[in-house]
């Protein structure tokens, strides 16, 4: 059978995309309309690559990922539990202070963030755009005898909104 020109539809969509594609695979795509495809197809990777990747975030102490109040109370033990038991469970605090009367806190956190879907959609990312997740801090109080002397652990929401609209 004769080997048949690649066939051009007048308007450029999915029918064009779709035929581009099977003539490249049947070998009747020009070499120009080939290359076009290929970029194409590495654009699209690219683009699938980014919104996997951008889709999550996460920053913080990783220890306190997935702890809750019951296993931070099966963890510190008040008035037993020692600043090195606490960093060799939790290491190095993201905040330390100091009170007046000889007392230290030690605070660590962590944050996981999701890109919101309408990040992803052209022109309707510029009026709503942001990201959503949670937020954890776990606080650490401790004597003058360097012992933990009480802790608080808490969540809390967080919703980040960007554009025009922002609720």
């Amino acid at each position: 059978m004769p080997r048949q020109p690649a066939r051009w539809a007048p308007a450029f969509g999915a029918g064009v995309i779709f035929v581009c594609w099977c003539d490249a695979i049947t070998g009747l795509a020009h070499p120009l309309t080939r290359k076009l495809l290929a970029m194409r197809c590495k654009v699209l990777c690219f683009f699938v690559l980014v919104c996997a990747l951008a889709g999550c975030v996460s920053s913080g102490n990783e220890s306190i990922a997935d702890a809750t109040n019951a296993t931070v109370s099966g963890q510190l033990l008040k008035g037993k539990t020692t600043q090195t038991d606490v960093r060799r469970i939790y290491g190095d605090p993201i905040k330390t202070s100091f009170s007046s009367n000889g007392f230290e806190t030690w605070e660590y956190e962590f944050t996981r963030l999701q890109s919101k879907p309408t990040n992803f959609i052209p022109y309707v990312n510029l009026v709503h755009s942001g990201a959503e997740g949670d937020k954890k801090t776990l606080v650490i109080f401790f004597d003058k005898q360097k012992v933990v002397q009480d802790f608080t652990m808490s969540t809390s929401r967080i919703d980040m909104s960007r554009g025009i609209i922002t609720r």
